[in-house]
């Protein structure tokens, strides 16, 4: 239980770092977009 604990936890932290740049990656992205149009 203990090791499986501590394998599945590097892994969901190396899920949410991608996810989390992923997320900032398509704000970026969409950023300038959601600006222009607002102007």
């Amino acid at each position: 239980m203990n090791k499986m604990l501590h394998t599945s936890l590097p892994a969901a932290g190396i899920q949410a770092k991608a996810g989390e740049n992923l997320f900032s990656c398509h704000t970026y992205n969409f950023y300038p977009y959601l600006v222009s149009s607002i102007i």
